[in-house]
């Protein structure tokens, strides 16, 4: 399955009949930006003449054909939703694959869209941060998430350990942001493991009017350490704005925080690998989304700043 795939028409109408058997699809559109998945909003017509809009999601990674993973994300979606965090409502799920070959979700819609460059970016910054927070406030201690992957100490050691071929192959400074998470893993500390997203960047938000209405796309949730999300959106964010933007990102997570957040720097090399390793990929899916003045070479320099930046911190500590 590709981005530009022809959309199956047929498949998906037998899936809305399997949520609503009186509906039918009247129109289709897709929404851009994704690598995980593809996404269409679908307009429904009813015969009394009402209509529904819903968004169906099917899974387009390999890793994501799991029907386990499938409905890990639409219990997210309910869990996120019972709190009180803005996203999509869980409508119907395909785990096994049924109707697409793959997994394949309905969501309720939500009016708006991802919003790269706001009016006023010192408040699109604190949006982002507070809603982190409402996310990273639920905690495993006061809600059932054992049914969640973890993503902390043991886990990141093991991708450090899945990562270094890689990293050996790409230059020296992988090599040394390689060997400085090895080298640290066990001198920074480790809060409390919380409700993440794991993926979360403006990309996997929703807005109207200039005003956060959603997260998206839950399907890499876990128990984790919050870093991974504040130095993940951060790093986005310094991709399209500059660093400024991922100063301002970090800092106003930690001022709205309860406690600050120790060791971020760690995070910035662990994601900051990450990018440095697969950014051309990302790539794809920052251009469909139409932010195509983040070329590979502006990608390249912001990412090896911000590396190098973070291993000066990792130094001086």
């Amino acid at each position: 399955m590709t981005l530009t795939q022809r959309f199956p028409r047929e498949a998906a109408q037998n899936f809305v009949e399997s949520y609503r058997p009186d509906a039918r699809i009247l129109r289709v559109r897709r929404l851009r930006g994704g690598l995980g998945a593809q996404t269409h909003v679908l307009t429904l017509a009813a015969p009394d003449g009402s209509r529904e809009r819903v968004v169906l999601r099917r899974h387009l990674v390999r890793e994501s054909f799991n029907p386990e993973r499938a409905e890990r994300e639409f219990r997210t979606l309910k869990v996120v939703n019972d709190v009180g965090i803005p996203s999509a409502r869980a409508l119907h799920i395909d785990a096994e694959g049924k109707y697409f070959g793959a997994p394949a979700l309905l969501l309720s819609y939500l009016p708006g869209r991802s919003l790269y460059e706001p009016r006023d970016e010192v408040a699109w910054t604190e949006q982002l941060a507070r809603v982190m927070l409402s996310i990273h406030a639920i905690s495993p201690a006061d809600r059932d998430l054992s049914w969640l992957p973890g993503f902390s100490r043991d886990e990141i050691a093991t991708e450090l350990e899945e990562l270094k071929p890689e990293s050996e192959k790409a230059g020296a400074l992988a090599r040394r942001v390689h060997a400085t998470l090895v080298a640290n893993l066990d001198r920074v500390a480790w809060p409390e493991p919380c409700l993440i997203h794991e993926d979360f960047w403006p990309g996997n938000t929703v807005w109207f009017r200039q005003r956060l209405i959603g997260v998206i796309d839950w399907v890499n949730a876990k128990v984790g350490d919050p870093r991974c999300d504040v130095t993940q959106c951060a790093i986005d964010a310094m991709l399209v704005h500059g660093p400024e933007s991922a100063d301002r990102l970090r800092d106003t997570y930690q001022r709205l925080a309860a406690a600050a957040l120790p060791d971020i720097w760690y995070f910035d090399l662990f994601n900051g690998l990450r990018s440095l390793l697969y950014y051309k990929h990302w790539l794809r899916g920052y251009h469909d989304a139409g932010l195509t003045q983040v070329t590979e070479a502006i990608a390249s320099k912001r990412i090896h700043q911000m590396l190098r930046t973070a291993l000066r911190e990792s130094e001086g500590r």
